[in-house]
């Protein structure tokens, strides 16, 4: 039987990566053993998932498939503390036929090879499919063979106004000293179920805004508007302040800049 592949912001996984993670789950990569760990309640230890890679494959890498977006990031200036824009939920598309549309805020390491993300979804995507809904949950995904963490997902309806949140903090070793790594607790704000704490990360420098999709046709569309708006946006540090400048792509409108009330336009492509 060929396993299902999903679509992700880093490319296609298998379906038997993704690790579900229930509110308030930690989860990370051991520095000193290279193990995936877990801690899924309080008062609880570092778990080993007992997660091995897949065998390799030939799955076609579509990150082009960010259609809309706009990027800023931190070269030189302080820590990131916390980013989070909002957003509405827009009409459902006209027709549900296997398409996949992602909208979210991320961040991610100058590397690129991780972004942690509070994502609103419609179709098929790490979280699962809810089948003609749309759908919020938070994301990590790492490496084409890393586990990929996924909140639980939560129904939305269009109209309803989301604010995703992605907090930093440094990460500590085993000796409760600085590792030079990073800790992220990404989310939507009143929504507890889409709490996912990532940890041990590679500095996240990179903030991203992003329409991106899969499978979009006309009998498969996007929903029946022309864009969507990301306001309210605010990157904040930790000592001092960073001039923010967005730079969109994709015929993204950045409509204001700033660490603090930026508004970005992500326009949906026509098909």
């Amino acid at each position: 039987m060929t396993e299902e592949i999903i679509f992700t912001s880093k490319g296609p996984r298998r379906r038997s990566q993704v690790r579900k993670c229930h509110r308030g789950t930690r989860v990370r990569r051991a520095v000193d053993s290279g193990n995936w760990e877990q801690i899924a309640g309080p008062g609880r230890s570092w778990k080993n998932i007992g997660y091995k890679p897949p065998p390799k494959a030939d799955l076609n890498d579509d990150s082009s498939s960010w259609k809309s977006y706009a990027s800023w990031t931190n070269v030189t200036g302080p820590q990131i503390c916390w980013f989070a824009a909002s957003w509405i939920v827009p009409p459902r598309p006209l027709a549900d036929d296997g398409q996949t549309v992602f909208l979210f805020i991320g961040v991610e390491d100058i590397g690129h090879s991780h972004i942690v993300q509070p994502v609103l979804q419609w179709g098929p995507g790490p979280s699962g499919d809810l089948k003609g809904a749309w759908s919020i949950a938070s994301y990590w995904v790492g490496g084409d063979n890393d586990p990929l963490f996924a909140s639980e997902a939560v129904v939305v309806q269009p109209g309803d106004k989301l604010t995703g949140r992605m907090v930093l903090s440094p990460a500590y070793d085993k000796n409760d000293q600085p590792n030079g790594l990073v800790n992220c607790r990404c989310q939507f704000d009143g929504h507890p179920e889409t709490i996912l704490n990532a940890e041990n990360l590679p500095p996240l420098k990179i903030c991203d805004v992003t329409l991106e999709s899969y499978n979009v046709s006309q009998a498969a569309p996007y929903p029946p508007v022309a864009t969507t708006a990301f306001e309210n946006m605010v990157v904040a540090f930790y000592d001092g302040s960073e001039p923010v400048v967005w730079n969109a792509e994709g015929k993204a409108e950045v409509n204001a800049n700033g660490s603090i009330g930026a508004a970005v336009t992500v326009k949906y492509p026509s098909v």
